[in-house]
């Protein structure tokens, strides 16, 4: 596996936690309903959720090109 492919996703999910993380402070400090803060949350963790399976997917993707060729 190329080392820039997992630099990239890195990199990636750190910034994705990141921006969750400022907006996870924004929110808890808004003066939304509690129920409207907790729904925003989850969305937030489902999209780190689903940013994960997607990038351990594009290198199981990167790892078996590269065994093929």
């Amino acid at each position: 596996m190329k080392i820039d492919i997992v630099l990239v996703g890195g990199l990636g999910f750190l910034l994705l936690v990141g921006a969750l993380y400022l907006a996870s402070v924004f929110i808890t400090k808004s003066n939304m309903s509690n129920r409207a803060k907790r729904i925003l949350h989850y969305a937030g963790f489902a999209t780190v959720i689903i940013a994960c399976v997607m990038m351990f997917d594009w290198y199981s993707k990167t790892y078996m090109a590269q065994l093929a060729s």
